[in-house]
């Protein structure tokens, strides 16, 4: 399989599926959106047009998912989001930020199957 071809074919449902988090303020279970780099260019352009003192608000209801990947949240919302603890958005994000990365080979390898 060439490079180009193993890159494209990583765009699959499991690989965006959301990412399980719990609220460390309520302990409530919610999920977390992991993104395709389209919907992560728009996520910054919508945080970077927020209204002041809105821009984490505004994130939180772009990733902040129920298990299908469905907003928990959208703009009317933001306002009263605004008003949250910061824990409840730093946790969030925290979690965001994890999703989109990678393992490393090593992780990857304690994590897989083992070999027989």
């Amino acid at each position: 399989m060439s490079v180009k071809t193993s890159i494209l074919a990583f765009a699959t449902a499991a690989a965006l599926a959301p990412v399980a988090h719990t609220c460390p303020v309520t302990g409530q279970k919610f999920f977390i959106k992991r993104m395709t780099i389209g919907e992560k260019e728009n996520y910054y352009k919508k945080i970077s047009e927020s209204e002041e003192g809105m821009g984490n608000a505004t994130s939180l209801t772009m990733i902040a998912v129920d298990e299908k990947g469905k907003p928990i949240f959208d703009g009317s919302d933001i306002p009263s989001l605004a008003n949250l603890p910061s824990e409840i958005f730093e946790s969030a994000f925290k979690k965001f930020s994890e999703a989109g990365k990678p393992e490393t080979v090593e992780a990857a390898e304690k994590n897989s199957e083992p070999r027989t």
